[in-house]
């Protein structure tokens, strides 16, 4: 295995996880390209193979969830679309949970579609900061579809 991108926060910001060995590998390639890289610690490992154990009991606790639909679109950043309500069964949240979180691209296409207003919520505000640096122009290197994740040496 090796070191995946779990979050497509930005054009300039990309999350990656793995092992500690995984990603120690995939720093060292970063540094080698010059390609700015931090660690962000986390107590587990989600949007990754890591998190794989999980999937049945995951599964099996939310066997009883009942989705319904909303009133508000609900736009994924798992499928990158506005997604009803009734979408929301176990697999979506499984699904939630491993794959890797398409920020970007959600973004983009809710943005593509007219004017929008996003609110950031949670712990920290890094999405925030990220999106206001692309309006301004400041991109810099990011692994991605234009670049290939450093390898091995």
């Amino acid at each position: 295995m090796s070191a995946t991108v779990t979050l497509e926060e930005s054009p300039d910001t990309t999350v990656v996880s793995g092992t500690v060995e995984e990603t120690d590998r995939f720093v060292a390639g970063c540094e080698r390209r010059k390609i700015s890289c931090q660690r962000v610690r986390v107590e587990y490992t989600a949007h990754s193979p890591l998190f794989d154990p999980v999937r049945e009991p995951l599964l099996d606790s939310l066997a009883g969830l009942e989705p319904a639909a909303g009133t508000v679109p609900f736009l994924s950043t798992v499928t990158g679309e506005v997604t009803p309500g009734t979408a929301l069964d176990a697999d979506y949240w499984w699904r939630n949970l491993r794959e890797p979180v398409r920020l970007d691209h959600t973004v983009r296409a809710q943005q593509a579609a007219g004017p929008v207003v996003f609110l950031a919520g949670g712990a920290a505000p890094g999405v925030v900061h990220s999106d206001r640096r692309e309006r301004r122009g400041g991109r810099s290197r990011r692994p991605g579809p234009g670049i290939p994740a450093p390898g091995p040496t």
